[in-house]
């Protein structure tokens, strides 16, 4: 078996660097001598930190030729200490501005340390004195810091230097405002800014000023500069403006206006004296004087507005405080004038214009000044070259200023007072003559004077018209109608108005003619004698219809030379009678052939219709009329009555006759026979109606049973050619 051997390690002390590794060394006991064994040991400082008898973790193994014959026991730890590592410490102050203490601001570098430790240098110090300087001694220290510092020690300077530089501050300096005093000095003052000067140090402002010109004005430069003075202070540095502003204030002066007296002028200009109190000797000042008085009006003590402003080269630095108000006098100029009477139109009174006249030159352009006058007439009467006694005196607005002297008597005439007067036409009727009543009246008579209009006239024609002229004329008369003249209108205006004359209006019977016309006749009264004045009468029936005493709607017209001067008063309706006009009714025949059928004639016709009526009007007329199969004759009767004709009847005749059995040889018809001649005589009598009867033998053979007869006729009813046809 192996042979059991110990062996003892042990580990070397060590300078800190930063690990745990240890130099171990190793020693056998136990081995057989001659045997080639050697003890191979290694081992670890328990952490890398610096202290005393720290363990160390250690091993071994054996090595060698015989190492395989043995088997060692040694120890698994020991113990060695790690030093701390010797380090080098730089500290620097940094510069300061001047703050009151002796407090610095330092800075540390190492030198020495192991790579990755986590050692800080922590620095202070204090300047020697607070005040500013410079490579001002600051006394410092040093100590490490940090998770590893406790495995160093520091070698570090115990001093340094650093400059304490001064500090700035801010500086405000003003000027005083002054009044003006005809220098360039100025009274400054200093502050210094809040906040700069450091409390408890003793420092002040010293300042100096001067304006940069001796003159009054508003915000004047002032060149100024200053200097700090204390026991600190030389820690400071002053930054101050060196310009500020000030005023220069006017000085105040007082100044004495006076005003000379003038002669009205008719302006308020007013001549000024003015004087000067309290201008600094050598000052260049005058006092320009101003005035006016208070009104252009003559007067004593009157007030004169007065101002003044100084003048020259120092002007501009004083105020001036002076009277504004003073007196003085403007006494009244003297002008001259002429008084002279109007002429006037009779007014029947004594009193007169008179008028007053200033000589040129006299008054002042654009015052209003004239004459005031009175005057009277020795009497009232209208004449030539009247005494009048005038007295005068100034008036207007500026009379006041003047004094007049004028002449004392003047003459004028009274010329006589024109009226008008109105001379008007009385209205009048019509009377074939021109004559016209006129009236008078004046216009513009003097109450209580005796006058009177005396008035003629005459229409220009007789005829009755609207505003027809009249030729007029008047004259004065009376106790006080030789002060006047007349202008009175020569033509007038007046109406004659138509004479009312009645009219009557007849109308004269007719026989029916289907009309209404009537033939009216009229007869005049109240006619002037001479005059040619006719009535033109006209008129209706109320309707064509005869009758008696029918209404006829009349009028009437005048008509004539004079019949314009005449207004017509007539009746509007008179009677008159409608004749019934002469007419016959003949019934109608028909003469025919026996066919042994019905057979018959009707209606009738008429003759003397006027005013180319028909059978149509006759409404109250029939007609039997006349029907049969056999042969013979049958009458057609006709009858009945009309309102606007008389009516003969004549029946018509139906006649059928038996055929013709043999044929005969033609025989030459008879000529029909002359009418009855009664009948004939009475239809020449009747101037209305006329007619022709035939009458052929019964008995005797006939061509036809129808004839045409032609009549001519002169009649009312016939006035042309007629074709009648009738049954004989």
């Amino acid at each position: 078996s192996k042979k059991q051997i110990t062996g003892s390690i042990t580990a070397q002390d060590k300078v800190y660097d930063g690990t745990t590794s240890a130099i171990v060394n190793g020693s056998l006991n136990g081995l057989i001598t001659g045997d080639q064994v050697n003890l191979n040991a290694q081992g670890q400082f328990a952490d890398k930190n610096a202290g005393s008898n720290k363990n160390v973790n250690v091993s071994g193994n054996l090595t060698g030729t015989d190492a395989a014959n043995y088997s060692l026991q040694a120890n698994s730890q020991t113990q060695a200490s790690i030093s701390k590592k010797q380090i080098t410490g730089s500290i620097t102050a940094q510069d300061k501005v001047y703050d009151g203490t002796t407090s610095a601001t330092l800075n540390g570098s190492l030198n020495g340390l192991i790579t990755g430790d986590q050692v800080n240098l922590n620095a202070q110090g204090q300047f020697a004195d607070k005040n500013a300087g410079s490579n001002k001694t600051v006394n410092v220290s040093g100590n490490l810091s940090g998770t590893d510092a406790a495995n160093y020690d520091l070698a570090a300077n115990t001093s340094v230097q650093a400059n304490i530089s001064k500090k700035q501050i801010t500086g405000s300096i003003t000027a005083q405002d002054k009044v003006y005093d005809g220098t360039t000095n100025a009274i400054v003052n200093g502050a210094l800014n809040a906040g700069g000067v450091i409390t408890g140090d003793q420092v002040n402002l010293n300042a100096q000023g001067q304006f940069v010109d001796k003159n009054a004005g508003s915000n004047k430069n002032v060149n100024v500069s200053g200097n700090l003075t204390g026991t600190d202070a030389a820690n400071y540095s002053l930054q101050a403006n060196s310009q500020t502003q000030a005023n220069i204030s006017k000085k105040q002066i007082t100044g004495v206006l006076t005003v000379q007296d003038k002669v009205y002028d008719g302006t308020t200009n007013a001549i000024v004296n003015g004087s000067l109190n309290g201008l600094i000797t050598g000052d260049q000042v005058n006092l320009n004087a101003q005035g006016q008085f208070a009104d252009k009006n003559a007067g004593s003590n009157k007030n004169v507005n007065v101002s003044g402003n100084l003048t020259g080269t120092d002007a501009g630095n004083y105020d001036l405080a002076a009277n504004t108000s003073a007196q003085a006098n403007i006494s009244k100029k003297q002008i001259t004038g002429v008084l002279t009477a109007q002429d006037k139109v009779y007014d029947g009174t004594t009193s007169a214009i008179v008028n007053g006249a200033l000589n040129a030159g006299g008054v002042i352009t654009g015052d209003q000044v004239s004459v005031g006058t009175t005057g009277q007439f020795v009497d009232k009467n209208a004449g030539q070259n009247k005494v009048v006694t005038a007295s005068s005196s100034l008036v207007g607005l500026d009379a006041g200023n003047y004094e007049l002297t004028t002449n004392g008597q003047v003459t004028a005439n009274i010329s006589k007072k024109q009226v008008t007067g109105s001379i008007t036409a009385q209205d009048k009727v019509y009377d074939g003559t021109t004559s016209a009543i006129v009236n008078g009246s004046l216009n513009g008579l003097i109450t209580g004077d005796q006058v009177n209009l005396n008035a003629q006239g005459q229409f220009a024609d007789k005829n009755a018209g609207s505003n027809k002229n009249v030729n007029v004329s008047g004259n004065l008369t009376g106790t006080d109608a030789g002060n006047y003249d007349l202008a009175a209108n020569t033509s007038a205006q007046a109406n004659i108005s138509k004479k009312q004359i009645t009219g009557v209006l007849t109308a004269q019977d007719k026989v029916y003619d289907g009309t209404t016309s009537a033939i009216v006749n009229g007869s005049l009264n109240g006619l002037i004698t001479g005059d040619q004045v006719n009535l033109n009468a006209q008129g209706q029936f109320v309707d064509k219809n005869a009758g008696s005493n029918k209404n006829v709607n009349v009028s009437g017209n005048l008509t004539g030379t004079d019949a314009g001067n005449y207004s017509l008063q007539a009746n509007s309706q008179t009677q008159a009678n409608i004749a019934k006009a002469k007419a016959q009714v003949i019934g109608n025949s028909l003469t025919t052939t026996y066919n042994g059928q019905q057979q018959q004639v009707t209606g009738f016709t008429a003759q003397g219709l006027v005013n180319g009526e028909s059978t149509e009007v006759l409404t109250n007329v029939t007609a039997t009329g006349a029907s049969a199969i056999s042969t013979g004759n049958y009458q057609n009767q006709v009858s009945g009555h009309d309102q606007n004709y008389d009516l003969t009847f004549t029946a018509g005749m139906l006649k059928i006759e038996a055929p013709l059995v043999d044929p005969k040889p033609p025989i030459v018809p008879e000529k029909p026979s002359q009418p009855d001649l009664s009948i004939w005589h009475d239809l020449l009598g009747n101037p209305y109606q006329r007619a022709i009867h035939f009458a052929p033998q019964t008995n005797k053979p006939k061509q036809s049973d129808s004839i045409e007869i032609e009549i001519i006729g002169d009649g009312i009813n016939m006035d042309g050619i007629h074709t009648l046809t009738g049954n004989f």
